[in-house]
């Protein structure tokens, strides 16, 4: 009953609040989410890179700086969630439902001298349906502090993301601190505590000498980086994603090699278990790929991913390593990574309340369609392609898994 009263509280605060929260809030909202979030991101950069020229021109630096929150979602003060409620014109009976709920809590747990009981006087109860919405409510001021235009702060939760854009590197550093030490200040006025020295950021340029910069955090000098780490995804200094396909890569390279000592070729999983098994493999390579997916496009960025996920189609389908990648991806019935980066993509530019399942199924016969028009032109797996020349009627059949001796025959 208690996780219903929240259900139903959720939904009456959200009817009250959610057109009144900052647009760039991306975390803990309906039909938004990481990848929003990046692509916010990324555009700023890109418009700010990818001008004319430098001289009288319309090209510009770009600095993009993460910050870390200690401990955030147990620091938050009941206080002004409890203040940010009022000032959204929450109305009174809500705000004192809230009041109530968050007074009065104890953390209990077991030791060897007995059970133990702290009183809690701070945070929003994390696992609840209410924490959530809670931190994005006395959160949201941090989104709205004014600064020049060329800054954006970006959230996803506690997650923070500073985009700085500037003619010249002085002028760029000048407004990364004048923005970091706003948000510091902000933080420290409602309780919580930035962590200076977790403070990454990465200089984006279209130049081809590779700069630098440093700026002050509190008390620490960070110096810009090659790349960061943003909601997952790699943000290199040129903006090509490349270190996040090797990062992809080797993450899913060590999945491939734990999940190919449960696929033996004799005696393993049938291949709709493989099937499911390589699944693991296909979302951490295509994770955010709506992102970066035209890097696949540059054959020494996706040789690496491409070798990866070969081998994960062999386990698939039990072949030897003698196989080529375009033979084991029909044989396996796995379609082939850049068309269904591609196949994301396109569905991931619609609105959510457009991806209906008709849509998803319509792009997925578009995909299957592409990969017949390269497997019809394709050079290698020609004995395979004699033996399974439409794809669609493969992949589509009700009945037989393919096994060790039934993908010799085939390959």
């Amino acid at each position: 009953t208690g996780k219903v009263l929240e259900h139903i509280i959720k939904n009456r605060l959200e009817s009250h609040i959610d057109n009144k929260l900052s647009p760039l809030q991306f975390g803990f909202r309906k039909g938004r989410g990481t990848i929003d979030a990046i692509n916010v991101v990324k555009s700023i950069v890109e418009k700010a890179i990818c001008g004319r020229r430098w001289l009288h021109g319309d090209k510009q630096y770009c600095l993009v700086v993460t910050l870390d929150v200690q401990n955030a979602f147990n620091s938050a003060s009941w206080a002004h969630i409890l203040n940010a409620l009022k000032c959204l014109n929450v109305p009174p009976y809500l705000t004192n439902i809230l009041s109530s709920y968050l007074s009065d809590r104890v953390l209990q747990y077991s030791t060897r001298e007995g059970v133990v009981k702290r009183k809690i006087t701070a945070g929003v109860p994390q696992g609840s349906v209410l924490g959530p919405i809670l931190w994005n409510i006395m959160y949201d001021e941090v989104l709205r502090i004014e600064l020049p235009k060329d800054i954006t702060i970006v959230g996803y939760a506690d997650d923070i993301a500073i985009v700085v854009v500037a003619k010249t590197l002085p002028a760029l550093v000048q407004l990364s601190e004048l923005a970091t030490s706003s948000i510091k200040r902000w933080l420290e006025a409602k309780c919580l505590q930035l962590a200076d020295h977790k403070t990454e950021a990465v200089l984006i340029s279209s130049r081809k000498k590779v700069e630098k910069v440093q700026i002050r955090v509190g008390d620490c000098i960070i110096e810009s980086k090659s790349c960061v780490k943003y909601l997952g995804v790699i943000i290199d200094h040129r903006l090509n994603f490349r270190d996040h396909l090797e990062y992809a890569n080797n993450k899913a390279a060590i999945a491939t090699t734990a999940l190919a000592r449960l696929m033996a070729n004799i005696n393993g999983p049938r291949q709709q278990s493989k099937q499911l098994l390589a699944g693991v493999v296909k979302s951490i390579l295509l994770y955010a790929s709506p992102i970066w997916y035209s890097a696949l496009e540059i054959e020494s960025y996706a040789r690496g991913v491409k070798s990866t996920y070969r081998r994960c189609a062999l386990r698939v389908c039990a072949a030897f390593r003698t196989v080529s990648e375009e033979a084991a991806l029909v044989i396996a019935g796995i379609i082939p990574l850049d068309i269904a980066a591609k196949e994301q993509n396109t569905i991931s530019s619609l609105r959510r309340d457009e991806r209906s399942y008709s849509i998803k199924r319509d792009e997925r016969l578009l995909s299957i369609a592409r990969w017949q028009r390269r497997w019809n032109i394709c050079e290698k797996g020609r004995w395979t392609h004699r033996l399974i020349p439409n794809l669609a009627v493969w992949l589509g059949r009700k009945h037989g898994e393919v096994d060790f001796y039934l993908t010799q025959v085939l390959s």
